[in-house]
């Protein structure tokens, strides 16, 4: 199968995080990113969402980066399901948190998220989600 690619921002990105793992931490990053595109040239978003938001320019936490990626979106994908595959990214992000939070508890996700369970688990299999010992 070929390789998404990386667009220019997430090599930015990548070069700008401080790989203390150092190949292995690299390699890990990665595969998780490329679970989370599936099947898109990754981007700056999904570097950050894989390292923590410690990448270069702003974080989801002040809102900057959340933000400099929903401008991105619009300009490249102005009228194509814009909304719909910024809500899908951000629902992703938050359902994979809760998860890493509740250490893979689906039934303590769905309730710190508000959610029934039933409900959590369609997300999860709507967003292509993996369980296991930790999320990826």
């Amino acid at each position: 199968m070929p390789s998404p690619g990386l667009t220019p921002g997430a090599v930015e990105a990548l070069s700008a995080h401080n790989w203390p793992g150092n190949v292995r931490e690299l390699a890990n990053a990665l595969h998780k990113a490329l679970i989370f595109s599936r099947g898109a040239p990754l981007t700056p978003e999904d570097v950050l969402a894989v390292t923590g938001g410690r990448a270069g320019g702003g974080t989801a936490e002040t809102g900057e980066g959340l933000a400099a990626f929903i401008r991105r979106t619009l300009s490249e994908q102005a009228g194509e399901n814009a909304f719909d595959q910024l809500m899908d990214h951000v629902g992703r992000l938050v359902i994979r948190e809760a998860l890493e939070i509740t250490g893979g508890n689906r039934t303590r996700a769905a309730r710190l998220l508000g959610l029934s369970r039933p409900t959590l688990l369609a997300r999860i299999e709507k967003y292509g989600l993996k369980i296991g010992a930790q999320v990826s």
